[in-house]
């Protein structure tokens, strides 16, 4: 966050982050650091303070969309993703009735599903520290996929289908939490490509992209 207005904003800034040589560094300067990244957004929020400025029109949105590459492959993850999640939800019923024969553990990894994508989501600020948002992403993909395939495998065994799911929960809680954090990445892109604020109309199409996807996986199901 830091960094981006450096990047997007004052180069001077970018130049004196670049030359801090690390987090200690950073550290050693933190209050001019927040007084200088909170100065830059008070500048951009002084200059069009109720959002009526040309960044709220759909001409020049659009225009930023369209150059916006990474919004295009994120609002794909997002009808792929929700897609997925709520098939996989409302089919779990039909799993364990019709595959596993067992429809008592219906419940219990309902629970599962509910309450381990928290522990997930406890592990995405260590794995951030240590690789990039797309990363953390493709590795929480695997996880999810992985306790996918164990559970598929697993057949009637009652142990296999639990570990399973424990796995593909927590790769999900990882994968949902880093996806809310990759929210405001095509944004920022877009401001430094075009230099137009599109926050709002990405936020309300990535909204309906998700929604349709659940609708669509719902009717599937």
């Amino acid at each position: 966050e830091v960094i981006k207005y450096g990047c997007i904003r004052d180069k001077a800034f970018f130049d004196l982050l670049s030359s801090l040589g690390g987090r200690a560094g950073v550290m050693d300067h933190i209050e001019d650091v927040i007084y200088t990244c909170c100065d830059l957004k008070r500048q951009v929020v002084l200059r069009d303070e109720r959002d009526t400025g040309e960044r709220m029109t759909l001409k020049r949105a659009w225009i930023s969309l369209r150059a916006n590459r990474p919004w295009w492959v994120f609002a794909s993850n997002i009808f792929l993703m929700w897609g997925a999640f709520f098939f996989q939800t409302g089919a779990l019923v039909y799993f364990f009735h019709y595959y596993v024969g067992n429809t008592e553990l219906t419940a219990v990894i309902a629970g599962i599903s509910t309450f381990v994508p928290l522990l997930g989501t406890l592990t995405v600020p260590l794995l951030a520290r240590r690789m990039k948002k797309r990363h953390v992403y493709l590795v929480a993909s695997a996880v999810n996929l992985l306790g996918m395939g164990i559970m598929m495998v697993s057949g009637a065994h009652v142990l296999g289908l639990i570990v399973g799911a424990v796995i593909l929960s927590l790769g999900a809680g990882q994968r949902t939490a880093i996806y809310f954090s990759m929210q405001a990445d095509p944004v920022d892109y877009g401001v430094w490509k075009t230099g137009i604020n599109t926050a709002g109309i990405l936020t309300s199409i990535n909204g309906f992209l998700g929604k349709g996807a659940m609708a669509g996986a719902g009717a599937i199901t």
